[in-house]
């Protein structure tokens, strides 16, 4: 069989899988921990180039040299990132819901009674009016989700059936324990009212949803979102990827190993992604997450 040759950053020809093409400008030096040595393509030739040419990603390696299972399209490595996500055909379905799902506290409410479910003594709710950087991040189509986030916080980590049920939501889940009264039901999807990226860091690890499919790095219609493993990427991922990393940064999240609790961002929708939406086509500003929380504090004392 044929290999095809592709220039390395020193003009030496070779096979285009030996070499990576430079989409994480912001690290000088090839990455550590990658298993052998990481070569670059030559900088003359462009990553649409690079990737007709079969040559991967050094984001994409990066991640795939921390996946737990499944790295992300790339055949055999391991380590701490899994494609990970909710496997529904899911835009039309998320629309569908949150159209039979009223907006207002209830949205928030349903993540109080998660919290109970598994056993909180504390919940927490945070409006991060920022804007984070853009440089340094998974891929490129997530800086459209670095600006102001609604955060939810509680100290109760996830259980391994907690990370198998926020997957397959949607379905009847909920079913097999009556007692349970908000744990990842058709409930939990009313967050898309909010946002079109939800996230949460818990225990070891970081999910993403990306039912569309088009801002994570390796997500698709089957597998839409990723789970990364801060107990193997840890300080290195950190390193690699920090304006990715910091907007979780609140409530003793330091994104450097496990955290002990569940933290949710909610990145608000915006003009422009609302725009490109096929879940909801209208944005929330940062006065309507606001009186979001207010109406939140009204009704809790008769909710619980």
């Amino acid at each position: 069989m044929e290999v095809l040759l592709v220039p390395d950053e020193k003009g030496v020809l070779r096979p285009a899988a030996e070499l990576a093409y430079d989409d994480a400008p912001w690290l000088d030096a090839p990455t550590a921990g990658l298993e052998g040595e990481l070569r670059l393509v030559h900088p003359r030739v462009s990553a649409p180039v690079a990737e007709a040419l079969g040559v991967a990603s050094r984001r994409r390696l990066m991640l795939a040299a921390s996946a737990d299972c499944l790295a992300l399209g790339l055949a055999g490595a391991g380590g701490a990132v899994e494609a990970f996500g909710q496997s529904e055909a899911l835009t039309t379905r998320l629309r569908h819901i949150i159209q039979d799902y009223p907006e207002g506290p209830g949205v928030l409410l349903e993540l109080v009674q998660n919290a109970d479910d598994a056993g909180a003594s504390r919940a927490c709710f945070l409006l991060d009016a920022r804007q984070h950087g853009t440089s340094s991040l998974l891929g490129p189509g997530m800086a459209a989700w670095q600006g102001p986030a609604l955060l939810a916080f509680n100290d109760a980590m996830f259980s391994p059936g907690d990370f198998a049920a926020i997957a397959r939501i949607g379905q009847d889940g909920k079913m097999a324990q009556p007692a349970a009264i908000g744990r990842f039901g058709l409930g939990f999807n009313a967050v898309y009212h909010l946002t079109d990226l939800p996230s949460f860091v818990s225990g070891q690890h970081l999910v993403l949803f990306d039912p569309h499919a088009k801002y994570l790095p390796g997500a698709s219609a089957a597998q839409p979102g990723l789970r990364i493993n801060l107990s193997r990427g840890g300080n290195n991922l950190l390193r690699q990827f920090p304006d990715a990393f910091s907007p979780y940064m609140h409530f003793g999240c330091s994104m450097e190993g496990p955290f002990q609790g569940t933290l949710f961002r909610f990145p608000l929708r915006s003009s422009s992604t609302a725009a490109a939406s096929d879940v909801k086509a209208s944005a929330t500003t940062t006065g309507q997450a606001l009186a979001l929380l207010k109406s939140l504090a009204a009704v809790l004392p008769q909710a619980l």
